[in-house]
């Protein structure tokens, strides 16, 4: 169960809390029950944690020390960088960190530095570029692809986030999953997820 223990001086307790990740004002705890499932198509239908609807009023800092100090989310050197210096929705970290409760996520990245600034093959500017999205290209040591669940899983998790905390775009590679609320399926996103705000 993830949970947001304690932002600057407010406190929030946790339920059986098993593993803490020291993340300066913040520790989130880490394990626990699992989740219950999210179900095929009935995103509002799954039920979500109170850590995770917390993570919608966590202090951005706190949210970026968490992400930076997550033992199951690798960053890549200039994602990295784009925490460090506040370049990143706050948003996007709280969604990296409900996927992580579940999912390990690996050489994560962009954000913003180093992907282009418009959407590949148009003339609109891209949420990364404001630091609104990012990619992912590995959920549970594999590359993303139709064949990852473990991958697949986390397009339904997030997709079950309620409307303040779920991403406008959720960029996979299934398209049977576009059913579900701001997901989208195309070459682009054939080999990563992608999580994007709007505004």
């Amino acid at each position: 169960m993830l949970t947001k223990i304690l932002v600057g001086v407010g406190a929030l307790l946790a339920a059986v809390p098993v593993l803490f990740v020291a993340a300066g004002m913040v520790m989130f705890t880490l394990g626990g029950d699992e989740w219950p499932p999210v179900r095929e198509n009935s995103a509002a239908a799954a039920d979500l944690p109170p850590g995770a609807l917390a993570l919608a009023e966590a202090d951005p800092d706190a949210l970026a020390a968490a992400v930076l100090s997550h033992p199951r989310i690798g960053l890549r050197p200039a994602a990295r960088r784009d925490v460090e210096r506040g370049a990143v929705d706050p948003r996007v970290l709280a969604v990296l960190l409900v996927v992580a409760e579940r999912h390990e996520l690996s050489w994560v990245g962009p954000f913003a530095t180093g992907h282009s600034f418009f959407v590949h093959g148009t003339h609109r500017p891209s949420n990364h570029a404001f630091g609104r999205a990012v990619d992912v290209p590995m959920v549970d040591d594999e590359a993303v692809t139709a064949r990852n669940e473990g991958a697949r899983d986390a397009v339904r998790l997030v997709a079950a986030l309620p409307p303040s905390m779920r991403p406008d775009e959720t960029g996979c590679p299934w398209a049977d999953l576009e059913a579900l609320e701001g997901v989208f399926s195309d070459r682009s996103h054939d080999d990563h997820l992608h999580f994007g705000f709007d505004a």
